[in-house]
């Protein structure tokens, strides 16, 4: 089992900061890997280590004048920790790249309590040794230790798309009341929804015809969900007069008190000549604003399924609703642990009429991750495709990471959701560890996969299925 969470800072340093940085993080007990490797390799060989030899074994040669890239990994206390540097004044980085320039802390734990609080004392740590150094101090313009503010990166993930420049897109950020939370968990029920579907389609519909309608069905009790739906303001009755010879429609009234009595009394049907108040009067029944705003685009979906991502742990500055690119449309997007996620929700099944358009939509955003939730089921047609779109490539074992990302992760049926969440939330968590093995390995030439697999038991290296499918590996 492993915990993660981590934090950056867009300030600029030099390999001599990064090295006393390091050296300090040992003061404190921190237990620095490479610096502790490259120290038993000299001291065995009789030979005193100096920094250039240090960054000579792990890095490769960097001048002022190119990115600079540097990273350690710590040991405390059965925790490991990861500082990595990358260069702020030159943009050789991909925009979209996983870690942000500047530096970047993390931390990787058995145990989920205090992760925040061990998070930050190394943070300080690391932020002590910089203020240290008057240079850094004075090219930084830093005014205090106070104003070294690291920023936790899921905090901040969702304005990636007011800032990408290529992408002039439209969207809502998640925001709903505790009213419409309940009645969207309240929507959950089939039934409910799709008597409340068919008042809203029918505009208004008489009792006696919904009556008629579901008495076929000895399940449903429909005078109960009529109580129900109008208990939660979903529903609003009125009172319909008709005249008893045409059966055409007259007018309808809020409600039969004694005024709206008494003018009936004293309106004329002009087809048979009676009094409005002799005529038919049926109840009917009509979806209230409230019920339109969350049956359309099914957005009690969207908030379900948002509620249930906020529940396991993601920020919802990680969300967006309904990002807008001319005719195309995205349910929800979420930016988290530094991958992104694509959700289509469908309150119906899923069918290949529904995935083509979803496919282009994850490579146009450059998505990690595709996420699935229906109300029904995702046909077997679908899963073949995105199955063979996987075996057309082949590629090394490591590579096929990205192509196994193409392939969703299926929710069917509500009552599936909570646990669909929870697995959406492990692979973002997975993934964040898979990238920053990456980073390391880019930096450094050493591949600590095989370490933190050993360690945390991670995944088997031949079977990466299940660092995109873990059932069980995380709390």
């Amino acid at each position: 089992m492993i915990h993660t969470e981590r934090v950056h800072q867009k300030i600029s340093l030099d390999t001599d900061v990064f090295d006393y940085c390091v050296k300090r993080a040992k003061m404190n007990a921190y237990e620095p890997v490479l610096l502790e490797m490259a120290n038993h390799i000299y001291s065995r060989l009789g030979l005193a280590l100096k920094s250039s030899n240090y960054f000579a074994m792990f890095y490769e040669e960097q001048t002022d004048s190119e990115e600079r890239r540097n990273a350690e990994l710590f040991l405390l206390d059965g925790d490991i920790y990861f500082f990595s540097y990358k260069s702020v004044e030159y943009e050789y980085f991909e925009e979209e790249d996983f870690f942000e320039n500047g530096i970047n802390l993390m931390i990787f734990s058995k145990h989920k309590s205090e992760l925040s609080k061990k998070l930050n004392r190394f943070k300080e740590t690391i932020v002590s040794s910089l203020v240290s150094s008057d240079m850094w101090y004075e090219y930084n313009n830093i005014e205090s230790p106070k104003s070294i503010e690291f920023i936790k990166t899921d905090s901040i993930d969702w304005a990636y798309f007011s800032s990408n420049k290529e992408l002039y897109l439209k969207y809502s950020l998640p925001e709903y009341s505790e009213e419409e939370l309940t009645l969207s968990k309240f929507l959950a029920n089939k039934d409910l929804r799709d008597l409340l579907f068919f008042i809203k389609r029918s505009i208004g519909v008489r009792k006696d015809d919904l009556i008629n309608r579901y008495n076929k069905n000895k399940e449903v009790n429909i005078e109960e969900m009529l109580i129900k739906l109008s208990k939660y303001n979903l529903i609003k009755k009125k009172i319909l007069i008709q005249c008893k010879r045409t059966k055409s429609n007259l007018t309808r009234i809020e409600v039969l008190g004694r005024e709206e009595k008494k003018m009936l009394k004293n309106l004329t049907c002009p087809n048979c000549g009676d009094s409005f108040m002799d005529e038919l009067h049926s109840d009917i029944y009509s979806a209230t604003d409230l019920a339109n705003t969350l049956l359309n685009s099914s957005h009690w979906m969207t908030i379900v399924v948002t509620d249930t991502l906020t529940k396991y742990g993601v920020n919802n500055k990680c969300i967006v609703w309904n990002l807008m690119d001319k005719s195309e449309e995205v349910d929800i997007i979420m930016k988290y642990k530094g991958s992104l996620f694509i959700f289509e929700l469908k309150d119906q099944d899923f069918d290949s009429g529904h995935a083509y358009p979803l496919s282009y939509r994850r490579v146009k955003y450059n998505a990690s991750k595709i996420v699935i939730v229906t109300s029904g089921n995702v046909s077997k047609e679908v899963k073949k495709m995105f199955s063979e779109l996987l075996n057309k490539h082949t590629r090394d074992e490591w590579n096929r990471l990205d192509l196994e990302s193409m392939k969703p992760i299926y929710i069917e049926g509500l009552e599936e959701l909570e646990n669909g969440i929870k697995r959406v939330v492990k692979v973002a968590r997975l993934l964040e560890i898979n990238k920053c093995f990456e980073e390391f390995e880019s930096i450094t030439n050493i591949d600590i996969r095989n370490i933190f697999n050993s360690y945390f038991e991670l995944y088997d290296k031949q079977e990466l299925t299940k660092v995109l499918s873990p059932s069980n590996l995380l709390d």
